[in-house]
This record gives C-alpha cells, sequence and structure tokens, in this order.
C-alpha cells in the first residue's frame, strides 16, 4: 500500500511547503501500517522552500538501512474496523451514504470510531466491504476477535452472511445506529441484514434526542463511581431486543433545561444504550445510537470508553498495550518469514489541530507485548531493550521500558511462536 505525502500544502501554493514535522508523523503512521513510503513534489529536488527535507531526507535514509525489517510484513492486531464504500463519504465513495437516514453522520461515525480506537491505544486494522463480500471474505475475517462497524448502513446479502458466519464460529461485533438496515446500494430493508444482532425487526428512530442522557448504573462501565450518566444526541433507535440478551445503561429522554429550580430529571426509561448477545460461539453488541458520532464531534472520553470497553470486553488482551502519558498511536505487525514482531508508537504530541510542530519526547513509557521472547530492539533510539521481569504477566505481557519518543518509535522483538 501506497498513500502520498505531498511536500506542498496545496496545489494552489504547489511551491509551499508542509512543516517537515507534518511529513515526520505522515510517515509514521504509513510504516506503522506497514505501508510504502512515498513523498510527492512538482518539479526538481531544487526548491524555493526546501523546510521538509532535512526531516524527510533523514527518515527516508533510516528506511532504507532498516528496510530488512519492513519486508514481508501481515497485520497482527486482532481487531478490525469496517470501511464500507458504500457508506463512508471521500474521493468517490460513499454513493448510496445519503440514501440511509442516518446518512449525514456516515463519516462522522466512522471518524469517530477510529479516533476511539486510536486514543484507546488499541492496534487494530481496517477492512473493506468489497474485500468482505468476497470469496477471501472468512479468510479475512478470520484474522480478528472483534469487528466495529460504525453505522454501516449499505450492507449487501454477501457481506451480511460473512459477518454472520464470522460471529457464529466466535468473533465479537460491534454495530452502531442503522447497522445493515439498507442494501448495498441503500435500498431500506424490513430488517437488519445481519442475523447476529441482538434485536428483532426493524428499530424505530426517534429523533431529537437533543437533551437526553443514559444512566450508568455502578460497575456498568470502567469511568469510575463519579460519572452517572453518559450524553445523547442526534437519534436514537427504539428497539426490540432477542431473549436472554444483555442490556447497559437505561435512556433519560430529552430533559428540560432553563432555569435550575424548573429543571431536573423527571422521567427514566427501561431502553438501553446497548444490548449485548449470542450468536453461535460469538457475540454481538448493538449500539442503538450514534455514539461514535458524538464522540467524533464532543470529544468526550467516556464516550470514547463505552465504546472501547464494549470490544475489549468480550475478547482477549490485546496483542500489545503501551503506559505512560502522552498522545500516541500503537500498532502491531508480523513478519512471517522470521517471526519477528514490530511494534510502533507515534506520537501525535506535535499536532495541535491542524498544525504540525515537532513533537516533544515522552519520556517514561512502558511497553508490554505478547507472544515475544527476550530481548528487542528500538530500531530509531538504535538500543537493546530488555523485559522487566523475565517471565510474561497474567495477561500474557512482557514489559519493556522505552527509551524517550520523539516522532516514533519501532521495536522489533523475536516472536516465541
Amino acid at each position: 500500500v501506497s498513500s502520498t505525502s505531498a511536500n506542498f500544502i496545496d496545489f494552489a501554493w504547489r511551491f509551499v511547503s508542509e512543516t517537515g514535522a507534518y511529513q515526520l508523523v505522515r510517515a509514521a503512521q504509513q510504516l506503522a501500517s506497514g505501508a510504502t513510503l512515498d513523498f510527492y513534489l512538482l518539479g526538481v529536488m531544487d526548491q524555493d522552500d526546501k523546510s521538509a527535507f532535512a526531516d524527510t531526507s533523514r527518515l527516508f535514509r533510516w528506511h532504507k538501512a532498516n528496510e530488512p525489517h519492513y519486508t514481508g510484513l501481515k497485520p497482527a492486531s486482532k481487531i478490525a474496523l469496517y470501511h464500507s464504500h458504500a457508506v463512508v463519504p471521500g474521493h468517490g465513495a460513499g454513493a448510496y451514504a445519503r440514501r440511509a437516514a442516518s446518512g449525514q453522520h456516515a463519516q462522522a461515525a466512522y471518524r469517530g470510531a477510529y479516533r476511539a480506537l486510536v486514543e484507546a491505544r488499541l492496534p487494530f486494522d481496517l477492512v473493506v466491504d468489497e474485500v468482505v463480500a468476497g470469496n477471501d471474505g472468512a479468510k479475512v475475517l478470520g484474522q480478528y476477535d472483534a469487528l466495529v462497524m460504525p453505522n454501516v448502513t449499505c450492507l449487501s446479502d454477501a457481506e451480511a452472511r460473512a459477518i454472520d458466519a464470522w460471529v457464529e464460529a466466535g468473533g465479537v461485533l460491534l454495530a452502531t445506529g442503522e447497522a445493515g438496515l439498507y442494501d448495498e446500494k441503500g435500498v431500506p430493508r424490513d430488517k437488519p441484514a445481519l442475523e447476529s444482532l441482538p434485536i428483532t425487526g426493524k428499530p424505530m428512530a426517534r429523533q431529537h434526542m437533543k437533551g437526553a442522557y443514559f444512566r450508568v448504573r455502578p460497575g456498568e462501565l470502567p469511568i469510575g463511581d463519579d460519572v452517572k450518566l453518559l450524553m445523547l444526541d442526534h437519534t436514537y433507535y427504539v428497539a426490540q431486543a432477542k431473549e436472554g440478551t444483555q442490556k447497559l445503561l437505561k435512556l433519560l429522554p430529552p430533559q428540560r433545561f432553563g432555569p435550575p429550580e424548573l429543571c431536573f430529571p423527571d422521567f427514566e426509561s427501561e431502553m438501553p444504550g446497548a444490548i449485548i448477545g449470542g450468536h453461535g460461539k460469538g457475540k454481538a453488541v448493538y449500539v442503538p445510537w450514534h455514539a461514535d458520532a458524538l464522540y467524533y464531534r464532543d470529544s468526550l472520553p467516556h464516550t470514547r470508553t463505552f465504546l472501547t470497553d464494549l470490544v475489549t470486553r468480550h475478547i482477549p488482551a490485546a496483542p500489545a498495550r503501551i503506559e505512560g502519558r502522552g498522545s500516541l498511536e500503537l500498532t502491531v505487525l508480523r513478519q512471517e518469514a522470521t517471526g519477528r514482531v514490530l511494534v510502533h508508537v507515534v506520537n501525535y504530541g506535535g499536532q495541535r489541530n491542524n498544525l504540525y510542530e515537532d513533537a516533544p519526547a515522552v519520556h517514561g513509557l512502558r511497553l508490554g507485548v505478547k507472544g515475544v521472547a527476550g530481548s528487542g530492539t528500538a530500531l530509531v533510539a538504535g538500543k537493546a531493550i530488555t523485559p522487566e521481569r523475565p517471565e510474561p504477566d497474567a495477561d500474557g505481557y512482557l514489559w519493556y521500558a522505552l527509551p524517550p519518543l520523539e516522532a516514533f518509535e519501532a521495536i522489533e522483538f523475536q516472536g516465541n511462536g
């Protein structure tokens, strides 16, 4: 895979460079996902603005020296995020998104789910609708423990069959909003395409949920005892849960707001914020609201925790995890020919809105990795790192102290099988 990073800010100003820090973080994302570095500029190398060249040149030279570590890599993540060309707008895709009643939330839902997984430091990959519907769909899905479908409204029968079979075999599905309520071209269905969802019939959309909440009861979410509410906006989908399902949270319909002496919660329903049900050997979680789109809009951490916890509580621990402060992304790749594991940590500390400057170094990070043996090598720092203890912890992680992390780090380990 190659995703070109242009040197310039836009075609109209094609001789003014982006910052070197911007190019570094883009390149770090590429390397962390197994993609090829691709730097693009117009004209000859003797540009009038070479401000990004020093960082870019240093990175390409480092990549050349470390090329053997980047050959033959395969994803090692156990969580997949569904990308639907029929739903997610951009570059000609998303052609049928607007046919769904919730089509205006399609891109925000996808971006919110993406951000939630990255910010929770959960390694994940993308799976694409056309691949899932094809001959390799079962093989591709079979690599993952969990699949996140953020308001994937338009599903073909072939996609639905592949996903249902994967859940039945033991997969964990998280679907939000109007999941599968339309066919691949946006024609409404009488019921969801996914039989694995823990609901019966077609949910009824209740609009205008501004001012609504969900009541969080003790122990339902890992957000602390001080937080008893999540906010709700947009739409709530009233759904009939299947027998034997588990329900989380309780809906508080839109509440009055204004003078505080006149405004207080005066009605609490029994309608849930999530429904969890078994399907064969697996599980499906249905979230009858646009939690992902709201997270993209408002960035409330408890909404993020709600989404990611619904995934992680049902699957084994991730192949890698990181502890310490900082805005970090974590990915895991495996080199099939050697059995080596390559973990990337990308530092977003230099990004503020659409400004990219040098990321301040992050100190004191600890990396836990499963399925590896002995010491590892921090390729950017050029240092060996040794495990804090020779034996894995109860979750199977060996723990390592990382050197100070600037733009990114790539840490290679020998796998133990």
